[in-house]
């Protein structure tokens, strides 16, 4: 792996964008010729967005952005309109899509020569038909840096998949969690309308799984385990006041409107704010940041833009987002570790 010193930026800083998004294009032309039809029209959605912009597709217009920014390097995985867990399909193109997307974004890490770090799909609805000997290849062979999963596969919660959880665990990368859309999008017809299940239900989406990998015991099962939020826990910081009251055995049970007491014996949720990571995706806000990181710590924030999402492609955030972080307060050795250090302790590379 090559070093990238020359890439600090003019402030002596090194910047590691943490979780950013890729267009694999072999893996959309795959996934047009399926049968379902959600599947295919993100597909053409996503290639439609990637012939607007190269943002989305082309590495070496990527990377001289990342030049013109002062970024070192960027993290990437597949766009969650296109993960194919969200989509139902046969437990065979489940693996053969998830294996694509894996086989491109190896290849992208190689031939960018590690400006472009890969992190892979698992094929949640195949474990047991190959897809752990698939999260076994995306590391050991392919040396993929971690896995990305959807908050929901159709329906089912990212929890429910506990070998996956195991193996990830066995082999000792993070596992970068994404917000999806509500299964069949009824629950709520109005979230629909201007893009509020994007704009707030995806931040409510990813605090319930928070809750969820907490409750259901997958993080005392598997206490090594390496889990990145986006978008800085979505609810979490803002809620953690709530969600002690209500959980927290030893703290005053709350009761909800039925009168029934939620309290669960042994969990203490402050104590599992430090069993997750959080980024700074999280629109440009200071106060944002602020409420962040005195929630959840800066040892446990990364840095990140969601490039290429955002305006301009992208181009905006990677203009603003790290003046905001410098903001924040913290001294050389805490920016430092925000702004790469910490990633690169997760994701085992040197830069």
């Amino acid at each position: 792996m090559p070093h990238f010193n020359i890439f600090q930026d003019i402030r002596g800083l090194m910047i590691l964008d943490a979780y950013t998004h890729w267009t694999p294009p072999n893996y959309v032309k795959e996934l047009s010729t399926v049968k379902n039809g959600s599947a295919v029209a993100e597909a053409r959605h996503v290639m439609d967005l990637s012939s607007q912009n190269k943002s989305f597709i082309d590495p070496e217009f990527r990377i001289k952005e990342m030049d013109q920014f002062g970024f070192a390097a960027q993290v990437t995985m597949v766009h969650s309109i296109i993960e194919p867990n969200t989509f139902e399909l046969t437990n065979e193109e489940n693996l053969r899509l998830v294996r694509v997307i894996n086989d491109e974004i190896s290849a992208l890490e190689s031939d960018t020569h590690g400006r472009i770090m890969g992190v892979g799909s698992i094929p949640l609805n195949s474990l047991e038909e190959g897809g752990l000997e698939e999260m076994d290849r995306a590391i050991r062979e392919l040396g993929l840096k971690g896995f990305m999963v959807p908050t929901n596969a159709c329906g089912v919660p990212v929890d429910n998949f506990g070998l996956a959880w195991e193996r990830a665990a066995k082999l000792d990368v993070p596992v970068y969690i994404h917000p999806v859309d509500t299964y069949g999008k009824n629950s709520r017809s109005y979230e629909q309308e201007y893009d509020l299940m994007h704009v707030l239900g995806w931040p409510y989406e990813t605090g319930l799984i928070w809750m969820r990998l907490m409750l259901s015991g997958i993080l005392s099962k598997f206490p090594s385990l390496k889990i990145i939020t986006h978008h800085l826990g979505g609810v979490i910081p803002y809620m953690i006041g709530r969600i002690q009251e209500s959980y927290d055995s030893k703290a005053s049970k709350v009761l909800n409107v039925r009168g029934e007491s939620y309290g669960v014996e042994g969990y203490n949720p402050k104590d599992y704010l430090d069993s997750f990571y959080y980024d700074t995706a999280i629109g440009g806000n200071l106060s944002a940041l602020k409420l962040g990181l005195d929630v959840v710590g800066q040892e446990k924030m990364i840095f990140s833009t969601d490039y290429p999402w955002g305006p301009d492609g992208g181009k905006v955030r990677m203009a603003n987002y790290p003046g905001l972080i410098e903001h924040l307060g913290l001294d050389g050795e805490a920016l430092e570790n925000l702004f790469s250090k910490t990633a690169m302790r997760l994701l085992k590379i040197e830069l």
